[in-house]
């Protein structure tokens, strides 16, 4: 899930020029609070949404990632894949 996430997120900066990208989950759904917090999302404040499936309104807790946070994190996912592995094995 987190990979579709990530597609996801890439897709709105590369396609958009938006500053932030909001996002949020409704309280106790921690999975996805999860992926959004692995995604660079930072929560910003918490706020009640209408649930069709609950047929009320619920506590959400909202999130925002902002273009520069992702492109840094971009910045740095690039630089740890050029990295080459350390070797298992001491000289000598």
């Amino acid at each position: 899930m987190t990979e579709a996430a990530q597609r996801m997120v890439d897709w709105f900066f590369d396609a958009r020029d938006d500053l932030f990208l909001i996002s949020g989950a409704v309280e106790g759904n921690a999975a996805s609070l999860r992926i959004q917090e692995k995604l660079g999302f930072a929560v910003v404040g918490e706020s009640m949404i209408e649930s069709r499936p609950r047929g009320r309104r619920v506590g959400h807790i909202d999130t925002m990632l902002g273009r520069e946070c992702w492109r840094s994190a971009h910045a740095q996912a690039a630089e740890t894949a050029l990295t080459p592995p350390l070797s298992g094995t001491a000289p000598g």
